[in-house]
């Protein structure tokens, strides 16, 4: 039996806390350091990659709980329960609510953690020969013009907005049924 052990490296003292990148205009590096610096942007650009795989299931968890709340009610009301009665619209308003709070939360910080992600990233590519990811996001505008390129962002947003409307007037239909009866 053998073990396998992975060698990262160590740091020589001298990088011990020198940044990445900085905001001066890049020192060129020279080829020892060229190869270290690519593996660190393809370690960056893998990072993004994978937390904008997380954040794309984080969205479908929400959006089937959401659903599955929303068909809960429905099928519960098609087979007669009297779901004032038993308090449901209310507990389920409220807590989509809470649900739809915290997905909006959640993509503010997928946006923010990949928006960073990337600052760093088009740093990174000014000391390398191309830079894909710079020149794409040129090429659409830098987000600046909505009719080349929209943030995702801005379209996961409405989605827990949408709900959260909905789930508000489920929670004053509870409230008025409630008190004004039916």
């Amino acid at each position: 039996r053998q073990n396998l052990y992975l060698d990262m490296g160590q740091p020589q003292k001298a990088d011990w806390g020198k940044p990445i990148v900085t905001d001066t205009k890049p020192m060129p590096i020279d080829a020892a350091d060229r190869e270290i610096h690519f593996e660190r942007y393809k370690l960056l650009v893998n990072s993004a990659l994978e937390t904008s795989s997380r954040r794309h299931s984080a969205n479908t968890y929400f959006l089937t709980v959401n659903t599955g709340l929303f068909a809960a009610l429905g099928g519960a009301s098609a087979a007669g329960l009297d779901l004032l009665q038993i308090g449901w619209t209310f507990f389920v308003s409220v807590c989509g609510l809470i649900l739809c709070y915290y997905w909006h939360r959640l993509i503010n910080s997928y946006a923010g953690l990949n928006r960073g992600k990337f600052e760093i990233i088009h740093k990174m590519e000014q000391q390398l020969p191309v830079q894909v990811f710079k020149d794409e996001w040129v090429a659409l505008g830098e987000g600046k013009d909505k009719n080349k390129y929209r943030p995702v962002t801005e379209l996961e947003i409405a989605i827990p907005w949408a709900f959260s409307c909905l789930y508000i007037v489920l929670f004053i239909w509870s409230l008025l049924q409630a008190f004004f009866g039916q």
